[in-house]
């Protein structure tokens, strides 16, 4: 177990330095340094960490999922050291194939457990990311785009899955079970239609649809703790996120301030909902449990800034919600 931990700390440490290293890098007017560190390394490698634990929780802790989804982490950490960007791509996309295998893995010791509700929409996730993968391998898009993609599938359609599960688990929702199949289902297909052709649609209607669910999920509740109420707060920015992703889409904006409203957005919740409960356990480290909407507000307030072109402020409040974020959880 204390390998596990260490393996913990050091992946979440290293995404937490590509980050800083990317924000500096934005600063510093390197825009490629900081898509490659930011964009596709921090995030990646974040999510990649939180998929070993989560994956091989569902398979019991089995030794193939876990060997799978370690062999992810480090293909994603991997693609870092290389040129850019067809290396990058091919292992990276690698990755996406071990993460697959890591979910076919668990499949069997899931079936006749609740783990087979999360299950099937991860699948989902992972084909549409091998999809787009290979689509890639055979193009060649603006690096923006390419990491817009790669985010989508599968770090976004799985982000989708997790947080759908968790509201079913939460509030026994059985329907929204259903609906987050068809929603990822569509998230997948559409990125798989962007990689191809450009074609944003598909993927903004199942933002929409993704924001509508996580409304009926927190509608449900009734929030007493102070953890259940952070839960939920997070939860209306993610719907409030994802319907401005929607929008972003449907209306073809600026391929950079999607790349934003994708990564310091909608990911971004995701991650500043689930974070403190996940990390404590994963690392093994105490809970403080300061459960407070300071991180959600400094992380609206830096996407904004951002989108009004104030680069530097919003770096500043982004720099300060992640803090905040991190003081939840820590003693």
């Amino acid at each position: 177990m204390r390998w596990r931990f260490a393996l913990f700390r050091v992946a979440v440490a290293s995404s937490l330095a590509l980050l800083s290293a990317g924000l500096v890098s934005a600063l510093a007017s390197k825009p490629v340094l900081h898509v490659v560190l930011a964009g596709f390394g921090s995030v990646a490698v974040f999510y990649a960490v939180v998929f070993v634990a989560y994956v091989s929780s569902l398979g019991g802790g089995r030794g193939c999922s876990s060997g799978f989804s370690v062999l992810q982490l480090a293909l994603y950490a991997s693609s870092l050291l290389v040129s850019w960007p067809r290396p990058a791509l091919s292992l990276y996309s690698v990755g996406v194939l071990a993460g697959l295998a890591a979910v076919l893995c668990v499949l069997p010791s899931t079936l006749s457990g609740p783990g087979a509700r999360i299950v099937v929409p991860l699948l989902l996730s992972y084909l549409g990311g091998v999809a787009a993968s290979i689509v890639l391998l055979g193009k060649t898009l603006p690096l923006v785009e390419l990491v817009i993609v790669l985010l989508n599938a599968p770090i976004l359609a799985s982000a989708y899955s997790i947080n759908l599960y968790s509201l079913y688990q939460t509030y026994r929702l059985g329907g929204l079970l259903y609906s987050a199949v068809a929603v990822v289902g569509a998230h997948s297909l559409g990125v798989i239609a962007y990689a191809s052709t450009g074609d944003q649609r598909l993927m903004g209607l199942a933002a929409a649809a993704y924001a509508a669910l996580v409304v009926r999920g927190v509608l449900a509740s009734r929030p007493r703790s102070p953890a259940h109420k952070y839960f939920v707060r997070g939860q209306y920015l993610v719907a409030l996120f994802s319907l401005g992703y929607a929008i972003a889409l449907l209306q073809h904006y600026d391929v950079v301030k999607l790349a934003h409203i994708l990564s310091m957005g909608l990911i971004a919740s995701h991650i500043y909902i689930h974070a403190p409960l996940m990390l404590p356990p994963m690392m093994g480290l105490r809970h403080a449990r300061r459960y407070w909407s300071i991180p959600y507000i400094l992380l609206a307030a830096s996407l904004a800034a951002r989108l009004a072109d104030a680069g530097l402020f919003a770096a500043v409040l982004f720099a300060c919600s992640l803090a905040s974020m991190i003081y939840v959880f820590t003693p």
